[in-house]
C-alpha cells in the first residue's frame, strides 16, 4: 500500500499525478507478480502454487487475474484509508507543497501527534 499511497494521495489531494507515479505502478505490479507467481501467495486454488516452467494458458490467466485482483484490492484499501483521513492528507499536501520535502518529525508535527518514543531521534 505504501507505493500506491503517493499515487492515490496525489489523485485525491491534487487531482493529478506526477510523472514518477508510473514507476511506482510498475514496481507495484512487479511486487504483486512476485508475491503470486514466485512465492505462491495467491488465494483459493493458487494458494501455495508457484508459476514455474510450462503451464497452460488457463493457468497463466488465473495467475494474471490473481495479480490484478491483488493490485486492485490494495488500491481500494489505500483509497479508503486516505479518504477516511482526508483532513490529514490535505494538511500534509499543503505542507509538502510549501516545503517540497517532509521528514518524519515534520509529518508528526503536521498531523498533530507525538513521535512514538521508540522512534525519537537521539
Amino acid at each position: 500500500m505504501a507505493l500506491q499511497g503517493g499515487f492515490v494521495a496525489e489523485k485525491i489531494a491534487l487531482n493529478s499525478t506526477r510523472p514518477g507515479a508510473s514507476a511506482d505502478l510498475e514496481q507495484i505490479n512487479q511486487i504483486a507478480n512476485a508475491m503470486v507467481k514466485d512465492f505462491g501467495m495467491g488465494s483459493g486454488e493458487l494458494e501455495g502454487v508457484t508459476y514455474k516452467g510450462m503451464i497452460s494458458d488457463t493457468m497463466k490467466n488465473k495467475f494474471d487475474k490473481e495479480v490484478l485482483s491483488l493490485v486492485q484490492n490494495c488500491k481500494q484499501k489505500t483509497e479508503t484509508l486516505l479518504a477516511e483521513n482526508q483532513p490529514l492528507l490535505a494538511k500534509l499536501a499543503k505542507e509538502l507543497l510549501a516545503k517540497e520535502t517532509l521528514d518524519e518529525t515534520d509529518i508528526y508535527k503536521v498531523i498533530g501527534k507525538p513521535i512514538p518514543t521508540d522512534k525519537k531521534q537521539s
